[in-house]
């Protein structure tokens, strides 16, 4: 540790002292301050999971639905690569999450459901029932 003045960078603000690295910083907060240091350590990974809502696991949904149809035109099953494809659609969540998502069981449901529907005369049938 160095006085204050000496012009090093990082200051622990409790004793007014100064570290010429950020890393000694750090351990010495930890090793002098450790209350102070875990609160801002805590602070600075908190990591809030949004929810998803309703529309907007939808649009995933419908984005999926387009693939996997496009996909099945041309006789190929899921398409490597599906998850950035849909973060490429969707581009307000990561990979990461639109990956988690994917397997909720609720929504794959609705991926299901959205698959055995087929637009018919702008109308919405399941397979099933359409004429063959």
């Amino acid at each position: 540790m160095v006085a204050v003045g000496n012009g090093a960078p990082f200051r622990c603000l409790k004793y007014c002292m100064v570290c010429r690295t950020r890393n000694r910083l750090s351990i010495h907060k930890r090793s002098k301050h450790p209350n102070e240091y875990h609160r801002d350590v805590e602070g600075a990974v908190a990591h809030v999971r949004t929810r998803w809502s309703k529309e907007e696991e939808y649009v995933l949904a419908m984005a999926e639905v387009k693939i996997l149809r496009e996909a099945r035109k041309f006789g190929q099953g899921v398409p490597a690569g599906m998850n950035l494809l849909l973060a490429e659609a969707h581009t307000k969540r990561l990979v990461e999450a639109i990956k988690g998502h994917r397997k909720v069981a609720s929504y794959r449901a609705l991926v299901d459901r959205l698959m055995s529907e087929v637009v018919v005369g702008g109308g919405v049938q399941r397979i099933q029932d359409v004429p063959h």
